[in-house]
């Protein structure tokens, strides 16, 4: 009759977003179902379905209600199936197909067709040439379904596979997916040339996955390369894991120049799939190829040396090529210094540590004392102690992660040196490198022992120690006692619980509450997000106020451990060498497994280095919110219990950009920028740290957390940051921002003016970056940035890729 039906199992949980399943106050018992209806509008009257006709029941099929229509059609099927192909045949002749109306009843009708096992191709292929993108979907559907009865049904799937809308494409890649011949793969694969979106995308991976046997043995014979298309075999392959095709990657490597289109991802292929010979002719096709290019060319060189020194397979001639390296140039030098740690290349060793103390250039210095720490040598201990008892804290860090591989002892002193000495700006750094040893932690509780330090350092370490991996409770124990700091921590019970909420719902500040949540220091942001924007090691909390308890929320906070929500148990790895790891997982096949750590950061681990790997807890460390008040986790409860309800903190239904980058401020950065202009933080230069920042869930930028920067050629100060834009197809589209006071605005790296709040973009299809700068004080209030896309314009969202 037209009404809505909610079932309601409320008492007290509304529903199971993010309450945990074994939670007792779950109730699987009682229930409500509410019909509701609207006013003032009559109510669909019920048809006698049973009493009609043939006829009757076709000219149903004209009605708006699916459920009618669908009942029609199961009445149908009843009837004498001769004539319900003649009648539904004849019907269709009378429907008028220049409107969208007529043409979706040509639909019901072959549907009706199916339901009494008939097919017929004229109707089929008017279905297949309609306008309407949805009906020309449904009819690749209906091909796929009667593929034996149509002769020409390969024909239909060629071109639906290269139609216009992705939502056809992805019915034919899924029709295509049931054959079992190399063409069926080749057609799959061209689609590859359209537009993809996030439904095609894993359609076709899906695809070729479920055609693994017919496409992936004559790949690694080599008979068979997606007709030479790097772009379409590394899909392909990404989509099974395969590691045995190095060589077919190689031949096509050969054909390619640098900067071809898949080139980088054919190189990245073979470094993490690729034997020894395979590594070798790669790197050496670089050194080659990049001519003109060094710059691009040594990037490259550095990443896959990482991966190959990663999955311990020793290049081919790396020896000599590595004195090609060394004699291309200076862009080159970083290869060369991952090269010489990586395997241990000593006429390179005394260059390392030359770099290792040369400051001026952070990058190259960092590299050279990571590649110092590979070599593991008494040399090496040596030469890192020596760094870390410098005056150069950025290098000391550096030097202590590299310790920690190898001389858990020395890197240890190294850390407790630091904490006396009080410099704690990069002390957490340094410390977290030592936790990641399985042994850091006891090795440092124990040179604590009779040791003060201050209560400020003290407090920094137990944070960090709260957020590393493992168990360091010995650790904290002795931080605090070290910086004579009490035990001040929140302790879970009942009263305290019902306490807390209580007086959040009645004296809580939402307002303040978001203000707590977004401080750095609590990383509340690092981990969850709101409505996208935030970290992903745990849940998304746009719906928790609507969805848990209050008391939950508090709960959670004070003891996250209690009650783990389903998928969000981390797991704890400790690999060959003895560092250990923990996080959520991700992904996993044959040869690795991805994980999400308390970073927020990616990280593989290949599953042949993996010594132990056990179930873990929260990544949410006991203690979080230690530091806060009583009244300052009120608040914060208080806007945790708002999230997911209508008012004020409802995540808007707009595009607003809620994901951004900020730029730090460092000295070399502030130094690039006073030599070159300001259109150098619309660059990609490697002078310039960004980091994650999000909005608001109002979606505002607080213009007031963001550093400032004092250019020479600007009168005012400055912040930056920037955000991105993904764009389906080539097309239109407009930014609108709150207001145009003190905005500096650039595209793609190309300043770009505003036309009072709006900025109209032709843009192709791709990613492109959005930078913005706010003067101050011309701007100190808040920013917000919508997108528009007009009507018929191809799809554009932001991007929630940090």
């Amino acid at each position: 009759d037209g009404a809505i039906y909610i079932a309601d199992w409320y008492n007290p949980i509304i529903q199971h977003g993010e309450v945990d399943f074994r939670d007792e106050r779950r109730d699987h018992v009682h229930g409500r179902i509410w019909r509701v209806t609207a006013k003032d509008r009559p109510l669909v009257k019920p048809l006698d379905i049973d009493s009609m006709d043939i006829d009757e029941l076709l000219d149903v099929l004209t009605l708006p209600e699916q459920w009618v229509r669908l009942n029609a059609k199961l009445k149908l099927k009843e009837h004498d199936r001769e004539d319900v192909i003649a009648k539904t045949l004849k019907w269709t002749t009378q429907r008028d197909t220049s409107s969208n109306k007529g043409s979706q009843e040509l639909l019901e009708a072959s549907w009706v067709l199916q339901c009494v096992d008939h097919v017929d191709a004229d109707l089929l292929e008017e279905l297949l040439s309609n306008a309407d993108h949805r009906i020309r979907a449904a009819a690749v559907r209906v091909v796929s379904h009667q593929r034996s009865r149509l002769p020409r049904y390969r024909r239909y799937l060629s071109a639906a596979v290269r139609d216009e809308h992705p939502r056809v494409r992805l019915e034919a890649v899924r029709a295509l997916a049931s054959e079992t011949d190399l063409a069926a793969v080749t057609e799959i694969s061209s689609v590859l040339e359209y537009p993809m979106d996030r439904f095609i995308d894993f359609a076709t991976w899906r695809a070729l996955r479920d055609l693994k046997q017919v496409w992936l043995t004559p790949v690694e014979s080599g008979a068979y390369s997606f007709n030479g298309d790097s772009t379409k075999l590394l899909y392909a392959l990404e989509s099974v894991d395969s590691g045995n095709v190095a060589p077919t990657l190689v031949n096509i490597l050969e054909g390619l120049q640098f900067n071809s289109a898949g080139t980088h991802r054919v190189l990245r292929a073979i470094a993490s799939s690729g034997g020894a010979d395979e590594t070798g002719t790669a790197i050496a096709w670089i050194l080659d190829k990049s001519k003109g290019d060094e710059i691009a060319g040594g990037t490259i060189l550095v990443e896959l040396i990482e991966e190959i020194r990663r999955r311990r397979v020793r290049p081919t001639g790396i020896e000599s090529l590595a004195e090609s390296m060394a004699s291309a140039g200076d862009a080159y030098m970083p290869a060369v210094f991952t090269a010489a740690g990586a395997w241990k290349l000593d006429k390179y060793y005394d260059l390392l540590v030359t770099h290792s103390r040369q400051s001026e250039n952070r990058v190259a210095q960092s590299q050279a004392i990571r590649a110092i720490g590979f070599y593991q040598s008494d040399a090496a201990r040596v030469d890192l102690n020596a760094i870390t008892s410098g005056d150069d804290q950025i290098g000391a860090v550096a030097a202590i992660e590299a310790l920690s591989t190898f001389a858990i002892e020395q890197a240890a002193e190294s850390v407790l040196a630091m904490m006396q000495r009080g410099t704690n700006v990069k002390t957490n750094d340094a410390l977290s490198s030592v936790l990641r040893n399985k042994k850091g932690s006891v090795v440092l509780a124990g040179l604590l022992a009779n040791i003060s330090i201050t209560a400020d350092v003290a407090k920094n370490a137990v944070r960090t120690a709260q957020r590393a991996s493992g168990d360091n409770s010995t650790l904290i124990n002795a931080l605090r006692t070290a910086g004579k700091i009490a035990d001040v921590g929140w302790k879970y019970s009942e009263q305290l619980v019902q306490e807390l909420a209580v007086a959040a719902i009645n004296n809580g500040d939402p307002h303040k509450g978001q203000e707590i949540f977004r401080r750095s220091s609590l990383q509340c942001m690092l981990c969850h997000a709101i409505g996208g924007a935030g970290g992903k090691v745990g849940p998304d909390l746009v719906s928790i106020g609507g969805s848990a308890p209050v008391d939950y929320l508090v709960e959670s906070l004070i003891d996250p451990n209690r009650k783990v929500k389903e998928n969000y148990h981390s797991i704890q790895i400790l690999d060959v060498d003895g560092l250990v790891y923990s996080g959520v997982p991700v992904r996993s096949n044959d040869k690795s497994i991805v994980i999400r750590n308390a970073k927020n950061k990616l990280v593989t681990i290949l599953k042949a280095d993996i010594d132990l790997q056990k179930e873990s807890r929260s990544l949410m460390p006991d203690g979080a919110v230690d530091a806060l008040t009583r009244q300052e986790i009120i608040d914060l409860v208080a806007f945790m219990s708002q999230l997911g309800k209508v008012g004020e903190f409802e995540v808007s239904k707009d595009e607003i950009a809620r994901t951004w980058q900020q730029l730090l401020w460092t000295d070399e950065a502030h130094n690039r920028i006073n030599r070159t202009s300001l259109d150098t933080v619309a660059s990609n230069d490697a002078a310039l740290t960004w980091t994650p920042f999000y909005t608001t869930v109002q979606g505002e930028v607080e213009i007031i957390e963001l550093p400032l920067y004092k250019p020479r050629s600007s009168v005012e100060n400055i912040s930056f940051l920037r955000t991105l834009l993904d764009v389906s197809e080539d097309g239109r589209c407009t930014l609108v921002f709150d207001n145009e006071a003190g905005i500096m605005l650039w595209v793609d790296g190309t300043p770009t003016p505003l036309n009072g709040k709006r900025c109209d973009l032709q843009l192709k299809e791709g990613q492109h970056t959005i930078t913005v700068g706010v003067k101050r004080p011309a701007r100190e209030t808040r920013l917000m940035v919508k997108l528009e896309v007009p009507s018929g314009q191809p799809h554009a969202q932001w991007s929630v890729t940090e």
